[in-house]
């Protein structure tokens, strides 16, 4: 199960496995590199499912309509989740069966000089097909080899590694955009992106798919790669 979890400064992802048992941690890395813990997710062995509930640092959830004091996670579900201890304020959680689709990227050539529009709209350069998508959420600058991110004003904001952007952001390669599930990363001439549940198309006038070399085996490359970017 992929759940991503919408702050109003950072975004933080986390595949849970496919057995359900255990406990698990959305942590946010400190600047001084410490951890501290967002958000437990926790087996319910009665009802077989994954279940959030409410703590120190989790004031409660919004469900249909409703303030709870824990939830039971569903696929394609989206809740309301109040963080905070003295100030306290809404996040969203988004949960996602998994698949291949969310982990597995492939790579695209970018020509010198473009401008490439991502967003859910079918003009797109890059189109995003999920509602919670803005019709045009983000370009893409690639000039004369350096690389630049625009967030255009609308919903569920994007993120660089992991912080919102507001307006134009100077960006590098390695450097890795997220938009809700999606996972855009940045490479020198290039870009590699995922395709959760398969709803993103490719316009070819600025993008080129990049053949995998025949010794490979599979379709697609998986981001942890070593070596992949550079």
């Amino acid at each position: 199960m992929q759940i991503v979890l919408i702050d109003a400064e950072k975004i933080f992802n986390l595949n849970l496995p496919s057995a359900i048992s255990g406990k698990y941690w959305i942590e946010d890395l400190q600047t001084k590199g410490e951890a501290k813990k967002v958000l437990a997710i926790e087996a319910d062995a009665q009802k077989k499912t994954w279940v959030i509930k409410k703590n120190g640092n989790i004031q409660g959830f919004k469900a249909e309509e409703r303030l709870v004091d824990c939830i039971w996670l569903e696929a394609g579900s989206i809740y309301s989740v109040y963080l905070g201890t003295t100030d306290v304020h809404e996040a969203y959680l988004m949960v996602e069966e998994e698949n291949d689709s969310f982990l597995h990227f492939m790579k695209y050539r970018v020509k010198e000089n473009a401008m490439i529009t991502i967003g859910r709209a079918a003009n797109q350069h890059v189109q995003l097909n999920n509602a919670m998508v803005s019709g045009e959420h983000l370009k893409l600058s690639h000039q004369n080899g350096a690389w630049a991110i625009l967030d255009a004003p609308g919903k569920n904001g994007t993120y660089v590694n992991s912080r919102k952007i507001d307006g134009a952001v100077a960006i590098r390669p390695g450097d890795v955009i997220n938009v809700l599930f999606y996972k855009i990363v940045i490479g020198y001439d290039f870009i590699a992106i995922n395709n959760p549940n398969h709803t993103v198309k490719i316009a070819k006038d600025l993008l080129t798919a990049i053949e995998i070399p025949k010794k490979e085996s599979k379709t697609s490359i998986i981001l942890e790669e070593k070596g992949y970017f550079y």
